[in-house]
């Protein structure tokens, strides 16, 4: 699915078809045929990136400039209100006049932005302003996460304390428990290597915010938003 926005205002409005998107400040894909990446490649003069190579993309490669756009790729997590939060990589494709988002999956962070974006409570007059509304969005979510984590192992551990009964009885219920233990583990695993790459994400694009003279207003949410990453990551 190809959906393009533009800006009317301080709000974003959404519009439809990609010959309309010569002004568009983001276009977003979902799932996207290959008609709709070859529609935004003869837009943008820019590479679409399949999804086979955003799954297979090197750590290490995942920042990048091309033809003056630049290119970022991050792994996050959706579903987080559910018992198995999943990952899924995304890739932002900022360029001079737009920002370009490429995903196989529906985060609510995007929702709740666009949510957001089109009553005008965030600004969203530069590409720049958009993708850092959507990081906000991103890592807001993952915060959510940590702190669900960081109940349910507390109450984990509070059930191992309380364990009673016969020998029989807490064997079976010390199995549940290190089965509910490890299912926290692998969720904590998927989620601190979200925000890691997350925080090589924000690292890249502050330096790309400099070089692009963005406002100081802007660099400074980088910042911030970098710092909160680093938190939830500790």
């Amino acid at each position: 699915m190809l959906t393009i926005y533009d800006v009317e205002g301080h709000n974003l409005v959404k519009r439809s078809a990609p010959e309309g998107g010569t002004g568009a400040i983001w276009i977003d894909l979902i799932n996207p045929t290959r008609e709709e990446e070859r529609a935004i490649e003869d837009l943008v003069g820019l590479q679409v990136p399949t999804r086979e190579e955003m799954s297979e993309i090197e750590v290490s490669s995942r920042l990048y400039q091309e033809k003056g756009a630049h290119f970022m790729t991050a792994t996050i997590l959706y579903h987080v209100d559910l018992p198995d939060p999943q990952a899924t990589a995304i890739t932002f494709m900022l360029t001079e006049k737009q920002i370009i988002t490429v995903r196989y999956a529906e985060p609510k962070s995007f929702l709740l932005f666009l949510s957001r974006a089109q009553k005008g409570d965030i600004t969203c007059s530069t590409p720049m302003a958009v993708l850092l509304g959507l990081l906000e969005a991103i890592i807001d979510r993952e915060a959510d996460l940590v702190e669900r984590l960081q109940s349910e192992t507390e109450k984990l551990a509070q059930l191992i304390f309380d364990i009673r009964g016969g020998s029989r009885s807490r064997t079976a219920r010390f199995d549940v428990l290190l089965r509910q233990i490890g299912r926290v583990g692998e969720i904590t695993s998927r989620l601190r290597e979200s925000l890691l790459s997350i925080g090589r994400l924000l690292t890249y694009l502050y330096q790309v915010a400099q070089q692009r003279g963005e406002v100081d207003a802007l660099r400074q949410r980088i910042r911030t938003e970098d710092k909160d990453v680093q938190s939830l990551s500790g």
